[in-house]
């Protein structure tokens, strides 16, 4: 039998509640100069799972990086596994509404933006 490798990555659905309409809200970045959705918000805060690295590990690491907010490890809710065999991922996802510290662009390079997005929303770019 053949195995087959995968790469393993996580993503972060990061919400807070409005402090006027009480709308749960996510946090959304616009995607720039990565060759992959670029001009396009992602509510995702992603990165690749490092060798010894749990996927919660992976979700702390990546969004200090990305957005300069710390995320305690017991704080992130897992939400869901999902395998895409035609990518070679399994991608896990997480959330969290307790993080320290305030969401800002920590990699201008990558992401031209953050923006705060009621979660009913159904508009789309």
């Amino acid at each position: 039998m053949m195995r087959g490798k995968f790469k393993a990555c996580t993503f972060l659905y990061l919400t807070r509640e409005h402090e006027i309409t009480h709308k749960t809200q996510i946090l959304l970045q616009l995607r720039q100069n990565t060759g992959y959705t670029d001009g396009k918000y992602d509510f995702a805060f992603s990165g690749h799972v490092k060798a010894g690295e749990s996927m919660k590990q992976t979700v702390r690491r990546e969004v200090k990086e990305e957005i300069g907010i710390d995320v305690p490890e017991r704080a992130l809710e897992f939400l869901i596994l999902i395998d895409a065999p035609e990518e070679g991922y399994l991608k896990g996802f997480f959330t969290d509404s307790s993080w320290i510290g305030e969401p800002r662009v920590c990699e201008p390079d990558k992401y031209g933006g953050l923006l705060w997005a009621d979660s009913d929303d159904t508009k789309s770019s």
